[in-house]
């Protein structure tokens, strides 16, 4: 049963890692470890420098103390990360329910699975990092123990919370959502009183009060844990409280595996759902309403739909200047807010109600009419928010030829990713799922496309976004007859596609049942 239960897994887990998501993490660590190289040597050099001292020679403002700010900064950012990418739901528990049905116990089924868990790729990384990191601290026996319970106790810890997490965020998903708001709002409001240039003045007095914040993070107790005093009252108590939290923490993941292996998948069909579907079916069509509801009851839609408007609104504000490169990154950080919805509705377009969709195929709709809907009703949405971005166009841009300029180069990066997005829920089509908020592996919007459309929303940008003086009328120029010559091919290509579905897209439907 162990065998078929690897066999199993290692199969759901290849095949969900595409061949370009692969390519592209691989592409994009390298490209920013090229590019980041020095700094990282920098900092590393920084981080465990024994003689302050002679580093001051060169930077003044850096002491022990801020030298000790910087590693608590470090340790939380990668435990928050941690959180974010620690996987408890990368096992499909309702696949590996049917090993139940051939005999497999229970119990010895839910140690599979957070045994399995534990040692996912991606979390063996993080352990790796606490590994290497705070070993480099530890010098005694006692203290690697102390670093070795943490590293089993930390994973318990993050699951369960992400556990529970998921259980809360089902029910109060809306509160989130507002809470998310007001913080980001509150950035919003309060970013143009952020003044960078006098905190960096006024390191040494901020440094006392920031470490003082610091100790009481997670970042100094998992600071502290190595260099505990070996066998000392400290890491006696240390020690006893990671075990404590080993045994709770693996108590309750193993109830509540059992209790998701035991309970079937609930239907989402409610008389609510009834209503606003047929709100959906109304503007949109009954193909396109019924594919734009699936997306919009996705736990994360929502969610998204609050960072794509808040944040790019939040950096706009705090990079306005009208300079060169500030009048850049506002054309970025503008077309962004287009893009990024555009990515949320076109990446996946036949990965959601599946069996839907197959119903569909099966009724006396031509598979024509079906395709075309889902990609008008994505088109008339994303076409609300870009509408949004070009009224404000004119407020960060006074002249008429910029406002121009900006206004095509926009629509242009927004063609260029629909063209991406748009192949890609052909070639690399992926069921979509319903997980939990506090995760980066969203099937919706993959990390490769993120990466690949952040990537061409920059090299269009440099292209488009930057003014070249006396030539800028023959750039806007260019511009406009890129965008249509551009939109003729999207306009074809949407006539074909329905081709392309039918071979690569409609065999995986009925692969995925």
């Amino acid at each position: 049963m162990f065998k078929l239960f690897i066999r199993l897994n290692t199969r759901l887990w290849w095949r969900s890692l595409k061949g370009a998501e692969f390519a592209a993490i691989i592409f994009y660590t390298l490209f920013l470890l090229l590019v980041l190289s020095q700094v990282i040597v920098v900092a590393v050099s920084l981080l465990f420098v024994q003689d302050i001292a002679l580093v001051r020679e060169q930077y003044p403002w850096f002491t022990e103390e801020v030298q000790l700010a910087f590693q608590l900064l470090l340790i939380n950012s990668i435990w928050t990360t941690q959180i974010f990418f620690t996987k408890v739901s990368r096992l499909r528990i309702h696949e590996n329910r049917k090993l139940l049905a051939l005999g497999l116990p229970i119990k010895k089924l839910t140690m599979f699975l957070n045994g399995a868990g534990f040692f996912h790729p991606i979390n063996v990384m993080f352990h790796l990092i606490w590994i290497v990191y705070l070993g480099l601290m530890a010098s005694e026996l006692s203290q690697y123990l102390v670093v070795g319970l943490f590293i089993v106790a930390n994973y318990g810890i993050i699951s369960s919370f992400k556990w529970k997490f998921q259980l809360v965020s089902k029910k109060y998903l809306t509160w989130i959502n507002v809470f998310l708001s007001l913080i980001l709002v509150t950035l919003i409001i309060g970013s143009p009183y952020i003044n960078l240039q006098s905190i960096l003045n006024n390191t040494g007095q901020l440094t006392g009060t920031f470490l003082l914040i610091l100790h009481f993070t997670p970042g100094g107790i998992i600071y502290a844990l190595p260099n505990l005093v070996p066998f000392g009252f400290e890491q006696i108590i240390a020690v006893s409280s990671l075990l404590i939290m080993i045994f709770l923490t693996n108590h309750y993941l193993i109830r509540r595996t059992q209790l998701a292996l035991l309970t079937p998948t609930s239907s989402t069909s409610q008389n609510d759902q009834v209503s606003r579907l047929s709100f959906f079916t109304k503007w949109m069509g009954i193909q396109g309403g019924k594919y734009i509801f699936n997306v919009w009851n996705h736990s994360y839609t929502k969610t998204q739909l609050i960072i794509s408007f808040f944040i790019p609104a939040f950096y706009i504000i705090t990079v306005s200047d009208h300079s060169a490169a500030g009048d850049f990154m506002v054309a970025m950080f503008l077309s962004l807010v287009p893009a990024f919805i555009l990515m949320l509705l076109v990446t996946n377009l036949f990965g959601f109600e599946n069996r839907e969709l197959l119903l569909s195929l099966q009724s006396p709709v031509s598979l024509r009419e079906i395709v075309h809907s889902r990609i008008y009703s994505a088109l008339k949405v994303v076409l609300v928010p870009f509408i949004f971005v070009l009224l404000f166009v004119p407020v960060f841009f006074r002249s008429v030829p910029g406002i121009l300029q900006i206004t095509f180069a926009i629509a242009l990066v927004c063609q260029f990713i629909f063209l991406f997005v748009i192949k890609s829920s052909i070639n690399n089509y992926k069921k979509i799922e319903n997980i939990g908020l506090m995760s980066v592996s969203n099937p919706v919007v993959p990390a490769y496309i993120t990466f690949t459309c952040m990537f061409i929303i920059v090299l269009i940008g440099v292209i488009s976004f930057i003014e070249f003086g006396r030539y800028q009328w023959i750039h806007i120029a260019l511009l406009a007859l890129a965008n249509a010559g551009l939109a003729v091919h999207l306009y074809r290509k949407i006539n074909r596609i329905e081709k392309p579905f039918k071979l690569n897209v409609l065999p995986q439907l009925w692969n995925e049942l």
